[in-house]
């Protein structure tokens, strides 16, 4: 949750006016209640009147209830709808209630069958809606399970404790109380504690991040309220049968009344502010101290309680009622353990697997690479063998993500790990192992194998295409045990610097190891590295700042960096130019910070004055990275506005003397400015920009680079479709 979200979440005020109001309401409610309850020998339409506070709440609530669940989305919808479904049986109990008084002209006794199996149903519901608020919704289909199961096993305990220490003892000195009233009593205690528990939960659990909303909290001490009448239920079946004691019975019959009351508050709160979101809180990533000691105590009560009930259970009376509830108690806890260790059997297997497992591709991650290696050596070492180590590393998959996105990288990342997967022998692993690389170990295989493996994934790959419509291609390395190295990450230090090596000449391509012509990476060359891949962070965040200016450059420096590099290839530059060449037309147009924003964004005609003021860009951005990066990248940038017949700037070089990689810049720079809207024109047509750059040719640009950018295009499929 955000921070301005947890912020909107708080600004739910009550006016102390609604307070007042409420709660005189609610004490009015309460003392017509217990005054009708005063009266001795109350006739049936007294009785049918005292229980119209219990019904005309019930219905109000079932009512907002469905309105919120109508108005509201996702788990707040399940949330109401639970409340409002509890609400109907509740609202049926009490109609049924109304209806045998005005039928039999009094109650029915204390324990009255169909009453309470209405009042069963209820009790599962409640406990749902609760659950509803607790962390418990937000886990894993696995982990609900067995924590239901927990929860299960609690109740039931909590039962047999409350029916043989609380409720038979006391049913014992009431008059005409049966066995079976207290197996009905223990219930309504044991459902009472469970729903205390159940809110107790969050405030345990939670790091302290969750905020509750004020409707929340009003929710909750609702439920804690009629947890705690319910949980009383064996006293007001004491006092039903206390002729003197209506008062005392009506007083948790008002308690009850609070519960609605309260539940009603919470749902006017929450239909007050109907734009707020809701979601149910989450277990926090290290929850509470307190929160997991209560759930190990809670466990750990359950399995000691368990071999208790089963010895009572031994030792009871033969065809007594505590023994087959000992008995019933003891079966029912003996198959939840069972099932709850086979479920955390799983549950381990998933975590397991999971933390092997990269989310992504659905290969074997970083961990699981380095334990399949030292596993592997240290077989081979002990037994005599051989293991091949394959680092790969996709090439150019960075452009994926900048200039498409990360979705399209993500998709294409799949897509590769499939590949790889087909590609790797049965006895082998391959996994993932950075963001763009890959590594497999190969158990016993030889040069031969590793190198057929790496060709196999060469071709796998050239059938998937990036979002440019190019074929995917990767760089791979390759190490053998013992025959170049005798240790697992010497090992796999040799097979990245092979795999380096193959990227640093040309790319595309799979090399076994060998130290005539590689050498093992030095720490010198491992921090030259890494200082190339952060420049290059650097110079794509500072492209993207350049970019994000205004929407119609959003994509223009990567694509002009994408398109610029392949006609670099096609014109035979080495990678040394290409990189060089690369990271000028991410940065042709840095000086354009400098450059007013209504300048850039003006609807019409510039004038001379603005033109001017635009072409100071080239030199403005030659003064921002000289001292930086290198020459070369410099004079790209000074130069990339220079035309092949002199009549450019900010020089009038002309012809060759502009740098090679100028002009390469200057026609790629062109042809996405034109097929790109800008404010004052929409974007040209493909076919339009290539006729526009054919008429150039030879007067603004290079004819030969001309050519090649054109072929490039051809190949890629472009010059019959729009962008």
């Amino acid at each position: 949750m955000t921070a301005p979200e947890a912020l909107r979440r708080e600004r739910q005020p009550i006016s102390t006016g609604s307070l007042v109001l409420a709660t005189m309401g609610f004490l009015a409610l309460a003392v017509l209640y217990l005054e009708s309850a005063r009266v001795p020998a109350a006739s049936p339409i007294q009785l049918i009147l005292a229980d119209l506070g219990f019904l005309g709440l019930v219905g109000l609530v079932t009512v907002f209830a469905a309105l919120a669940a109508v108005r509201s989305r996702g788990p707040e919808r399940r949330l109401w709808g639970l409340v409002a479904t509890t609400y109907v049986v509740l609202l049926a109990a009490e109609v049924y209630w109304v209806w045998i008084i005005a039928t039999t002209g009094s109650p029915p006794p204390p324990v009255y069958a169909p009453f309470q199996i209405i009042h069963t149903v209820a009790a599962l519901l409640y406990l749902a809606v609760v659950a509803s608020l607790t962390p418990l919704v937000a886990s894993h289909p696995l982990v609900r399970f067995r924590q239901l199961l927990d929860v299960t096993s609690f109740g039931i305990v909590v039962y047999v404790v409350t029916f043989f220490l609380s409720v038979t003892p006391f049913f014992s000195g009431v008059r005409g109380a049966t066995p079976g009233d207290a197996l009905v009593g223990a219930v309504y205690p044991t459902w009472g504690i469970l729903m205390l528990a159940g809110l107790a939960w969050p405030m345990l659990s939670s790091g302290g991040g969750y905020r509750h909303t004020a409707w929340e909290r009003f929710l909750a001490i609702g439920l804690a309220v009629y947890a705690i009448a319910v949980g009383a239920w064996p006293l007001w079946f004491a006092w039903a049968h206390d002729i003197s004691a209506t008062g005392e019975q009506a007083i948790l019959d008002v308690l009850q009344m609070l519960s609605h009351y309260l539940l009603l508050f919470a749902l006017v709160l929450r239909l007050r502010h109907p734009d707020v979101r809701w979601s149910p809180p989450r277990e926090a990533a290290n929850p509470k101290l307190l929160g997991r000691v209560a759930s190990y105590v809670m466990v750990a009560g359950v399995m000691v309680a368990t071999a208790v009930v089963i010895g009572l259970a031994v030792v009871a009376p033969a065809g007594s009622l505590a023994r087959q509830v000992l008995v019933t108690a003891s079966v029912v806890l003996a198959g939840l353990t069972i099932v709850r260790t086979l479920l955390t059997a799983i549950e381990s297997g998933r975590l397991f697997r999971n933390s092997m497992t990269d989310p992504l591709t659905g290969l074997r991650n970083h961990r699981h690479f380095h334990e399949q290696l030292r596993g592997a050596v240290d077989l081979a070492a002990r037994f005599g063998g051989s293991v091949a180590v394959v680092a790969l590393d996709l090439d150019g998959f960075d452009q994926v993500n900048d200039r498409h996105g990360h979705p399209a990288g993500d998709e294409l990342l799949r897509q590769v790990g499939s590949a790889l997967r087909g590609a790797c022998p049965d006895e082998g692993v391959v996994c993932r192992v950075g963001g763009d690389e890959f590594a497999a170990v190969l158990p016993g295989a030889d040069a031969e194998t590793a190198l057929t493996m790496a060709l196999e994934v060469r071709r796998n790959l050239a059938g998937i295409d990036t979002p440019d419509g190019r074929p995917m291609t990767i760089s791979s390395g390759i190490s053998l045990y013992p025959d170049h190295a005798d240790d697992a990450d010497t090992l796999l230090r040799l097979a990245d610097g092979a795999a380096y090596w193959v990227k640093r000449h040309g790319k595309d391509h799979a090399l076994v190891y060998d130290a005539s012509v590689v050498t093992e990476l030095s720490p010198e060359e491992l921090v030259k590295a890494a200082e190339e891949q952060a420049e290059s962070g650097v110079v794509r965040a500072l492209a993207a700042a350049v970019d994000a200016r205004h929407e119609f450059t959003s994509t223009h420096s990567v694509a002009v960096a994408a398109w610029s590099t392949d006609v670099g290839r096609r014109l035979g530059l080495s990678e040394a130019r290409i990189r060089l060449l690369e990271t000028a037309a991410l940065l042709h147009d840095v000086g354009m910070i400098a450059v007013a924003e209504d300048v850039l964004d003006k609807p019409t005609t510039l004038s001379d004055v603005e033109i001017e003021e635009i072409r100071t860009h080239p030199r403005l951005g030659e003064r921002i990275v000289s001292g930086t990066l290198p020459e070369g990248v410099v004079a790209v940038i000074r130069h990339h506005h220079e035309r092949w017949d002199g009549n450019g700037y900010p020089d009038g070089l002309r012809a060759v003397a502009i740098p090679l990689e100028a002009r390469i810049l200057q026609v790629c720079g062109a042809y996405d400015a034109m097929t790109s809207p800008r404010p004052f024109r929409p974007a040209m047509s493909v076919a339009v920009a290539v006729a526009e750059l054919r008429a150039g040719a030879g007067t603004q640009f290079d004819p030969e680079v001309v050519e090649e950018f054109l072929a490039g295009l051809g190949a890629l499929g472009r010059l019959q479709t729009d962008r």
